[in-house]
């Protein structure tokens, strides 16, 4: 199993590519490639971001685990 510092750091950085893509992609549906998009989607990552993260480390937790006993490891 990979140590806790990387787990943690491994679900920072996942958490802050996803904010950053979905938050993207779905204002830009919303708004067009505007200026007001750009400024809608830092917004919204910076109030999601933080979201994500923490529930990051609620549900990876549990997708090892699952994925663990759907391949048969741990």
């Amino acid at each position: 199993m990979t140590d806790t510092k990387t787990l943690l750091i491994a679900q920072l950085l996942i958490a802050c590519m996803m904010a950053f893509c979905t938050t993207g992609l779905f204002s830009f549906l919303k708004r067009g490639l505007t200026a007001e998009w750009l400024r809608e989607w830092l917004k919204a990552f910076c109030t999601f971001w933080p979201i994500a993260f923490c529930l990051s480390i609620f549900v990876g937790k549990l997708s090892f685990r699952i994925a663990g006993r759907i391949t048969g490891g741990r």
